[in-house]
């Protein structure tokens, strides 16, 4: 069912239809939830390829997801993306990961993390450490 609903998206695109901020998600969350990480993260990153700008949900729930599945590394990897990129992650996934990288002891890259989604905008920054 999942596949026929990305095969009705793509052929969209192909039609000049530009999917909107929900069905990113939507699709993003789905490979997530089925631990496809690598087919959420190639599809971010070739909707990006073709100038369809992914909203930020559906990076966050990708850097969710691989948090959860324990790719730290390749969460660290899409924080940094985005914040190169100007997009600034949700207080939930910001806090996912401070959470997840100070468990790991990696504070270093936390607090690099905060002042650049500080520098970008993003406010009421909680920790659950």
């Amino acid at each position: 069912m999942f596949h026929g609903a990305y095969a009705l998206i793509r052929r969209m695109i192909r039609k000049g239809e530009v999917p909107d901020k929900r069905t990113y998600a939507i699709l993003v969350n789905g490979w997530c939830s089925a631990g496809k990480m690598k087919e959420a993260q190639d599809f971010l990153e070739d909707m990006s390829k073709k100038g369809l700008n992914p909203p930020v949900r559906g990076r966050d729930l990708l850097i969710e997801g691989l948090l959860n599945a324990g790719y730290l590394e390749s969460a660290k990897k899409m924080v940094r993306r985005m914040t190169k990129e100007g997009f600034v992650p949700d207080v939930a996934t910001f806090n996912s990961l401070a959470e997840t990288i100070c468990k790991t002891e990696e504070v270093d890259f936390c607090i690099d993390m905060y002042h650049s989604v500080c520098k970008l905008g993003l406010s009421d920054i909680t920790y659950k450490i």
